[in-house]
């Protein structure tokens, strides 16, 4: 039997963002949750959040337990291969998450509360 993995997603993969649907077949474990030691980033029409050593700095989003398969999907979606994202292993959140890669966005505005639903309301 496959095991399940979990991820934390912050923007368009929550419920009411925009790629939502890509979730939908996943089991939600929590939503709604702040985490810290991240700092989240608008890039237009989507986020990217990058580590901070600072507590102070955290971003809201939702744990959802997902198949390899998915798992796979969501690389292809966050384009790991061309380093638009990466994804990490949070060790202290046990959770895969994915993060500014190494290609620099053109623009973007830090999202100070760390929530991108509320942003883009």
């Amino acid at each position: 039997m496959e095991e399940n993995k979990q991820i934390f997603v912050y923007g368009t993969l929550r419920q009411n963002g925009s790629a939502y649907w890509k979730m939908e077949n996943s089991v939600l474990v929590e939503q709604g949750i702040r985490i810290s030691h991240y700092k989240m980033y608008s890039c237009g029409d989507f986020p990217i959040v990058e580590p901070s050593l600072d507590p102070l700095d955290s971003i809201i989003g939702d744990i959802f337990e997902i198949s390899s398969q998915l798992l796979a999907e969501l690389d292809f979606y966050e384009d790991i291969e061309n380093l638009e994202y990466q994804r990490i292993w949070d060790h202290k959140h046990s959770f895969y998450i994915y993060i500014k890669g190494s290609r620099p966005p053109e623009s973007i505005q830090e999202i100070k509360n760390g929530d991108w639903i509320e942003f883009i309301s």
